[in-house]
């Protein structure tokens, strides 16, 4: 009889030897998980602080030349600048970051416009009629 209960009592710590084990290995699954899920919280982070630095930097850019634009300076950030003649006058053109400068020195038509960058030349058409 106790040949059977030293048995019993071998398959019992055996079974209870393999549920540690695979505890054991089921938290170091979880652990990998988790660090992995870590890593890529940091970078969603990381990138979503630096969306939000390149869009407060775009905006200071984008209010700082609409600021000289309307105290009749030039603008800072200009990426491409154009001058077109007319008979009478010209139209400089200044090209910014999603925005367009407009300064319009004609006898017909003396302004400064800002505005998207799409936005066109509006004295080419109505002057030349």
């Amino acid at each position: 009889m106790s040949n059977t209960k030293n048995k019993s009592t071998k398959v019992k710590a055996a079974k209870e030897v393999k549920e540690v084990e695979a505890k054991e290995e089921n938290e170091m699954a979880q652990d990998f998980k988790d660090e992995k899920k870590d890593k890529k919280n940091i970078f969603i982070k990381i990138l979503d602080i630096l969306l939000w630095i390149i869009l407060i930097g775009w905006m200071a850019i984008v209010f700082m030349d609409y600021y000289r634009v309307t105290n009749e300076k030039e603008p800072k950030f200009c990426i491409k600048e154009e001058t077109i003649q007319y008979e009478d006058g010209t139209v400089e053109s200044c090209t910014g970051l999603g925005y367009k400068v407009y300064e319009y020195n004609r006898d017909s038509f003396d302004a400064i416009e800002f505005g998207p960058f799409w936005a066109k030349d509006r004295s080419d058409k109505e002057s030349d009629k």
